[in-house]
């Protein structure tokens, strides 16, 4: 925040919004800023009438053009604003503002699972998402939910679209839980002298869950190399991939398989 301009006290609420991507300005884009906006502006206009929302967004839209017009404030990410403001006029923002609210007031379908204690979940509810990823030792898998649609269309997941990828299909059953399992594999170059092309396995399992279904896409994630790393070491490295990839096991997980749910979750408005 070092060196940033204040903003007119008026407008002190988009702080949080320049905190977020002051320091990083190239993630700033349409999928990354415009949802942490309509959240400031949200609480901005609560407990407004529309008719004051709007003129206070139209007021607040003037008083940052003209700020922004400094030129100190030529780098500033509020300048993403500006192009949102751009394109919707007030009423537009306080409609779309609307919409979002009444999304938030939905509850989310999100998936339950008992994790191991070593297990490193991540959630995506800010982005309406209820899925997960998680690395779990080697392993990285992610867990989505699927529509019923697509489910009865009964089609390969369209994640194995490679022809020369080798997929198989087989039905599965973990208590409860049932549904398929695609395994696919790959040739991979690993400049290894002793091991020139390797073998590389990926899982999806496409699974009815209590409450709906999801897709589970199960790989194996060891070490990242480093550019520092002199050729001795990358060696050493794509041996120790090559060990990972031909011994890593999907049967730990798969115990787990039982435990998967869909609940509804309420939005939360903080």
């Amino acid at each position: 925040m070092a060196g940033l301009n204040p903003l007119p006290e008026r407008l002190q609420y988009l702080q949080p919004f320049r905190k977020k991507f002051a320091a990083r300005p190239d993630d700033l884009n349409e999928d990354t800023g415009y949802a942490p906006l309509l959240e400031l502006l949200q609480k901005r206009i609560a407990g407004c009438s529309d008719e004051a929302a709007a003129k206070l967004l139209e007021e607040d839209i003037a008083e940052l053009q003209k700020w922004l017009e400094l030129p100190e404030q030529v780098n500033d990410c509020l300048h993403f604003a500006e192009g949102v403001f751009l394109i919707a006029s007030p009423a537009d923002l306080l409609k779309q503002l609307k919409e979002e609210a009444a999304k938030q007031s939905q509850p989310l379908p999100w998936v339950e699972m008992d994790l191991p204690a070593k297990a490193k979940p991540r959630r995506f509810e800010k982005d309406g998402d209820g899925g997960m990823l998680v690395r779990w030792n080697e392993l990285l898998f992610s867990v989505s939910i699927i529509s019923e649609e697509w489910v009865a269309k009964k089609e390969k997941p369209r994640e194995f679209w490679d022809p020369k990828e080798a997929v198989t299909c087989t039905p599965v059953q973990f208590g409860d839980v049932a549904g398929l399992k695609y395994v696919g594999i790959t040739q991979k170059e690993f400049a290894l002298p002793e091991r020139p092309i390797v073998s590389q396995r990926r899982i999806i399992y496409i699974l009815a869950v209590p409450g709906g279904h999801v897709n589970i896409s199960l790989s194996c994630l060891g070490k990242k190399p480093s550019s520092k790393w002199d050729e001795a070491k990358l060696v050493e490295w794509r041996r120790e991939q090559v060990r990972l990839e031909s011994t890593w096991d999907e049967k730990p997980l798969e115990s787990l398989f039982h435990t998967l749910r869909i609940v509804l979750k309420q939005l939360s408005s903080n």
